[in-house]
């Protein structure tokens, strides 16, 4: 029995360290020449394959002015991954622990928030996916992105 909740324990602590690693924000402030995905009044978000099954979630402030997101918790951004049947597979936040603090992510004009996300940690059967992502703020636009992967 003691080996069993060890083993339970291990988990919720493992769990908990790859959800700290997948929520640090990247900010920068190069000026990159690529398309985005999404444009909601000049705040631009999009999502890149960095290396086979390893994303980047991007939110880029392209307004003349400071933009402000508020958020609740933790958590800045989720993720959901959907089979070819429209059957959502996979919902990051379901899996992770988040701390209940109040927070927020200020961006400058041209300045960038990205996030690593590892879709290879999650456990996939072959087929065509479609991974979603979107920022979490408390209210406003949430950013939203989507690509298509496959698991061959």
């Amino acid at each position: 029995m003691k080996k069993i909740l060890v083993f339970i324990l291990a988990i919720f602590i493992l769990d908990g360290c790859s959800a700290e690693r997948e929520v640090e924000p990247v900010v920068s402030s190069g000026r990159e020449e690529e398309n985005m995905d999404t444009v909601q009044g000049d705040v631009v978000s999009k999502l890149i394959e960095a290396s086979p099954l390893e994303f980047q979630y991007r939110v880029k402030n392209e307004t003349g002015k400071e933009i402000t997101l508020d958020f609740t918790s933790s958590q800045r951004f989720d993720y959901s991954i959907v089979n070819s049947n429209g059957e959502e597979v996979f919902l990051f936040s379901s899996v992770s622990s988040f701390l209940q603090v109040i927070g927020k992510e200020v961006l400058s004009p041209g300045e960038q928030l990205s996030y690593d996300i590892y879709v290879k940690d999650v456990e996939l059967s072959r087929g065509k996916y479609t991974l979603n992502a979107w920022m979490t703020p408390r209210t406003g636009n949430v950013y939203s992105s989507s690509i298509q992967f496959t698991i061959e």
